[in-house]
Parts: structure tokens; C-alpha cells; sequence
């Protein structure tokens, strides 16, 4: 006596279905991972912009702060306003924060024979250039690039204010992806008051 047995599993259709199922898990696990792996692509980024700027500032706030400091503060006692004249001011220009512009400043007078560090910061063509010498600088000396030429400085603006701070403003993005930028502010103060007449 002969029995058919039939095989028991999945049919063609139920195979079918089956894998169209999966595939469909599959797609959405994959369309996950490459939403994350974007996502922490542009977080990376952000994340060395914003050290890229954050290095900027800080080497900017360093140099504002050190304004209108004196080489021996006791050696000048007694020297009068009018010493300090060439290594008093802090100026920027324009005082706006829509466009570009430039502070110029001083430190480590020396009341006695009017030397000392004089520095300007500014914005040249994507860089953060700051210019230096033993006398007065303009917006339009020579100077070194601060920079890496991974970052593009798009707005270095500086203003300062009735109480005598530096706001610095510095906008950039990254030369690899001009789509993100960012924006950095800082208000400094320098070390030492304006002497005033």
C-alpha cells in the first residue's frame, strides 16, 4: 500500500512575498544607517568649523587683551597723558557688524620713547591677517596669515564700545563645503583702561 507523502514548506508565492519583505526591511535599515552616517558627517563638520573659528577668536581675544599695556607700568608713574597717546587708542573700523573691517591697537608701550607692539587685525580674502611692527599699523600693511587654508574667514568684523570692550565677530565656513557657516562673537576687555586727558 503506497502513501503519498507530500512535502510540507513554503510555496513559490509564500517565498516570494517572504523575500519581497525583507528586501523592504532591509531597504529601510540601510536607508537608516545612511540618514546617521550623514548626519554624524555634518556634525563632524560643524564640530571642526566651529573649533576652526572658536582657535581664531581665541587668538584674537589674546592679542585685544593685551591693549594698551605698558612695558614697566612703574618706570612710566608720573609720565603725564600725553606719553601714552601713540599706544592708548583701540580703534575699528566701521563700527557696524555688516561689513569687514579692522582694529588697530597696541601693547607693551613704553611711555618714554614711544615704542612698542602695534598690531592690526583684519580680513584678507578669506584669511585673518594680522599685521605687526614697533610703530603704528594700518588696515593695509603686510601681515601674517592666522588661519589654516581649511577655513575660509567670510566676515572679520571688530567694534568697540562706549565702555571701552572689543566685540570681535568672526564668520566662516570650511573651504571643502561652502554650504555650512558659522558664527563666533566675543566681547574682550582689554587689561588696561583708556588713559584719558
Amino acid at each position: 500500500m503506497s502513501k503519498y507523502r507530500y512535502q510540507s514548506g513554503m510555496t513559490l508565492v509564500e517565498l516570494m512575498i517572504a523575500l519581497t519583505l525583507g528586501l523592504i526591511v532591509i531597504g529601510g535599515a540601510l536607508g537608516l544607517i545612511v540618514s546617521m552616517m550623514k548626519s554624524n558627517n555634518d556634525t563632524i563638520r560643524a564640530a571642526r568649523l566651529t573649533q576652526e573659528l572658536r582657535a581664531m577668536a581665541d587668538i584674537a581675544t589674546m592679542e585685544i587683551r593685551r591693549a594698551r599695556s605698558l612695558t614697566d607700568p612703574l618706570a612710566n608713574v608720573g609720565e603725564g597723558v600725553g606719553a601714552f597717546t601713540t599706544c592708548n587708542p583701540i580703534t575699528a573700523t566701521p563700527n557696524n557688524m555688516t561689513a569687514d573691517s579692522c582694529l588697530v591697537f597696541a601693547y607693551n608701550c613704553n611711555a618714554v620713547d614711544g615704542n612698542g607692539q602695534f598690531r592690526s587685525l583684519r580680513n584678507v580674502s578669506g584669511k585673518l591677517v594680522v599685521a605687526q611692527g614697533t610703530t603704528a599699523q594700518s588696515c593695509t600693511a603686510a601681515g601674517t596669515e592666522l588661519n589654516s587654508d581649511d577655513l575660509v574667514i567670510d566676515l572679520a568684523n571688530f567694534s568697540t564700545t562706549a565702555t571701552g570692550a572689543v566685540r570681535v565677530s568672526l564668520q566662516g565656513h570650511l573651504s571643502s563645503d561652502t554650504t555650512m557657516t558659522r558664527t563666533i562673537t566675543r566681547v574682550v576687555w582689554p587689561r588696561s583702561a583708556p588713559v584719558v586727558p
